[in-house]
């Protein structure tokens, strides 16, 4: 028999990306992963389309402001081997107000402006650009240096600037 697992941590890690920070949240939105290799946990999501059918379904990041959805939940029935991901097709947690756990893509301080890639979904406190959209309502209520995990609070009230 093939051994598994060798090594055990005294304690489990202290937060998850896409894990909520608290119970204070609202309830998730539910769409479907629309990406080939899937959507991860704690990155923005916003819709795939304007048609009715591409509605309910999610992809990553995003720059129009009417596209954005929220922060995708981390979801542990998820199967083995997903990766820390959704699988296409699969139904993705989106949280649109509360605080979630994030793992950063720079280093952010508290206070700082919620930034994210359009096309990775990746949050960070980067410059609001075209390519790095700010999220009007959404703020780091934790620091963490690049690649860390930080606490964003989200408003509820999503909308996107790029200055």
């Amino acid at each position: 028999m093939a051994t598994s697992q060798t090594t055990y941590s005294a304690r489990p890690g202290e937060a998850y990306a896409g894990m909520p920070a608290d119970g204070e949240y609202e309830a998730p939105q539910a769409y479907f992963a629309d990406e080939d290799d899937g959507i991860g946990f704690g990155v923005v999501a916003k819709r795939s389309g304007t048609t009715a059918a591409a509605f309910r379904n999610c992809k990553l990041g995003g720059t129009s402001s009417s596209g954005i959805l929220g922060i995708t939940m981390l979801d542990r029935t998820q199967p083995p081997g997903s990766a820390d991901k959704y699988a296409k097709s699969s139904l993705v947690s989106v949280m649109i107000a509360g605080r979630i756990w994030v793992k950063v893509a720079g280093a952010v301080t508290v206070d700082n402006d919620v930034t994210f890639s359009s096309t990775t979904g990746a949050i960070s406190s980067a410059a609001a650009s075209a390519t790095q959209p700010r999220i009007a309502g959404a703020r780091f209520l934790s620091s963490a240096s690049s690649g860390g995990l930080a606490v964003v609070w989200l408003s509820g009230d999503l909308r996107l600037e790029t200055s």
